[in-house]
């Protein structure tokens, strides 16, 4: 009679290694979870970074353009060396790839004229962070892919002179960096522009955001936080009003110089 219960015996033995099997597969996977999450953080510190490169030095070569009428780089490659003048000027130590994607290849956001005012990733991967965003990255927030993570540089508005927003011509539904879209318009607060299936007036007042929140970002840095904020909440209340769509009109932007 000992024979069956040699047998039980190596039965609950089998049943405890395949149970030790399966916590530890649950484990390895949980493991994996966890650092794919943290690969992918860092990824985004890493395109938040990037792309404010890109912005300020895009800023940097608008900029110094001689004379009144400033002009954006043509090209990426323009940042590395000024084509406008003889001796070599950078703006950007070089042309960094997209860390999420790996790829070289950027999303241009571009003037009217054609030169680009800004980048932004390919990736369509929703991002892990959503919110608690700084400065002109506070567009940021809620957005349900990288690709709409559009770092710009937008000439700041100056007291008591007309808006220098500069019009912006929207990516294509095609993704491809620089498309643009098939009815688009002059981007301006007060207009309509074409992206896609997403509401008209809804891309008016991002733009119009981003175009106050560069505002805002430059008084920050000349006049101090006090400044940055009043101009700030101006601007968070001119977008509400924005997104109402009940035909009131938009209260200025409260950038007044200290």
């Amino acid at each position: 009679m000992p024979r069956p219960r040699r047998i039980a015996y190596c039965g609950f033995t089998y049943l405890g290694l395949l149970f030790i099997v399966a916590m530890m597969s649950a484990s390895l996977a949980l493991v994996g979870l966890v650092w794919h999450a943290a690969q992918k953080r860092e990824k985004e510190k890493d395109l938040l970074f990037v792309g404010n490169q890109y912005r300020q030095a895009i800023g940097q070569y608008l900029l110094a353009t001689p004379g009144l009428a400033k002009q954006y780089p043509y090209r990426l490659e323009d940042l590395l060396k000024d084509p406008r003048r003889l001796n070599t000027r950078r703006y950007l130590r070089r042309l960094y790839a997209d860390p999420i994607t790996g790829s070289s290849e950027w999303g241009l956001v571009k003037a009217a004229d054609g030169g680009i005012m800004g980048v932004y990733s390919l990736s369509e991967d929703e991002p892990i962070k959503t919110s608690n965003f700084k400065g002109l990255d506070k567009d940021f927030e809620n957005k349900r892919s990288y690709a709409e993570w559009w770092f710009i540089y937008t000439r700041p508005q100056v007291a008591g002179q007309p808006s220098t927003a500069v019009p912006v011509v929207l990516p294509g539904a095609s993704g491809q960096p620089g498309a643009p879209a098939a009815d688009a318009k002059q981007a301006d607060p007060n207009q309509t522009v074409s992206a896609g299936a997403k509401d008209k007036s809804d891309v008016a007042c991002d733009i119009m955001r981003k175009n106050d929140a560069a505002t805002c970002s430059a008084l920050t840095t000349q006049y101090g936080d006090e400044t940055g904020e009043a101009c700030s909440t101006s601007a968070a209340a001119r977008y509400e009003q924005c997104m109402k769509k009940d035909g009131t009109p938009l209260p200025p932007l409260l950038n007044t110089r200290p």
